[in-house]
């Protein structure tokens, strides 16, 4: 009797052992990941596929977009891929075709000509897969658009060049037509131009390469042969890879009469604005790497079935060289304690969205 005894206490153990281990199973014990908290969409539980097609990746802007793109959808645990079209965007609206071939779960386009992505983007539609355009405006509603807000940035550079030269200048136009945030600033930029006649522009140019910068500077010191000393006030430069080319340019010439007005943020512009030498006294920007996180988040709301805005705009700020320190360099991670308004957006961040990093960093 006492050995029958035993052996059902010996099986009930090993039933209770067995049923541990299916726990410590389920629960993701043992070596495995937890599972996700109840209110993280359900379509997280597996891989998710998403890829950014980007028209370019050279330059400082660029690169820092695509760094904030990278590290967000690592910190989602999403698997993204980049395909980098060099600017060539025939090339780059195949590029979107054979990313809905590939049925990823969601599409992230970064520029481009929208006539030319208008046909992949539909069919990325049609699949339900959804697609964010950042800086690219494909005549679509259900694709959903970011941007930096791109007539306020304009008309934030443009009050200060009226401010500092109290409304009288001759004027240097570098800008490039077929881009969306280019076409944008234009539109502000004529009606600015209209109503401060005293701004005159004299020279208008601009392209976009592999190497943009060293073309700029090219083409701005044949500018500066054309114009002699005292001819030229101002140079306001749409793009920073413009103003980095023009910057040095002025600079070799040593026209040091003239002042340089740009768009964008980087390290390297910053490190320029605050060098005393240098013709660039101040920039119009939002951080490029919370313009890639953003849209990804917004892609990952799409990807869960989410509503989001059908377009979404980081606001600018204007950084003036007299707004930082002479005797520290500031850098974009510290910029915020100069520039108020300036950082990260904080926007689609819902607890699901703080829940789901947590699991990735486990």
């Amino acid at each position: 009797m006492k050995r029958i005894t035993t052996l059902v206490v010996a099986a009930l153990f090993a039933s209770l052992l067995a049923g541990l281990g299916v726990f410590f199973a389920l629960s993701g014990r043992g070596g495995e990941s937890p599972p996700l908290a109840d209110n993280v969409p359900k379509v997280f539980q597996e891989r998710v596929r998403v890829v950014l097609i980007t028209e370019f990746s050279v330059g400082s802007h660029a690169s820092q977009y695509l760094e904030g793109a990278q590290s967000e959808a690592a910190a989602l645990g999403l698997s993204l891929e980049v395909m980098d079209a060099r600017t060539d965007r025939k090339k780059m609206a195949e590029m979107l075709e054979n990313a809905v071939l590939s049925q990823v779960h969601g599409i992230l386009i970064s520029h481009g000509d929208p006539q030319l992505l208008l046909k992949g983007a539909q069919r990325a539609v049609e699949k339900n897969i959804p697609v964010i355009a950042f800086d690219c405006e494909i005549p679509l509603e259900a694709v959903n658009k970011i941007d930096q807000n791109d007539h306020k940035i304009a008309e934030l550079g443009l009050t200060r060049i009226l401010q500092d030269t109290q409304g009288q200048a001759n004027l240097v136009h570098i800008w490039v037509p077929g881009y969306a945030p280019m076409e944008k600033r234009m539109e502000t930029y004529t009606q600015f131009m209209a109503k401060n006649p005293g701004l005159r522009e004299v020279e208008r140019f601009g392209k976009v390469t592999n190497n943009t910068a060293l073309q700029t500077e090219v083409a701005m010191s044949e500018v500066l042969e054309r114009h002699s000393k005292g001819s030229i006030d101002v140079v306001w430069a749409t793009w920073d890879e413009f103003a980095k080319g023009a910057a040095q340019a002025i600079r070799r010439a040593g026209r040091s009469e003239i002042k340089l007005y740009g768009i964008d943020l980087s390290d390297e512009d910053l490190e320029l604005i605050q060098d005393p030498a240098s013709p660039w006294v101040a920039t119009v920007g939002a951080s490029p790497a919370a313009v890639g996180r953003v849209q990804l988040r917004l892609l990952a709301y799409r990807i869960a079935g989410l509503p989001v805005p059908a377009r979404y705009s980081l606001e600018p700020v204007l950084v003036a060289r007299e707004m930082l320190p002479r005797d520290k360099k500031v850098s974009m991670a510290s910029l915020s304690q100069y520039v108020p308004g300036f950082g990260d957006a904080k926007d689609f961040n819902d607890p699901w969205i703080q829940e789901l990093k947590e699991r990735n960093r486990k």
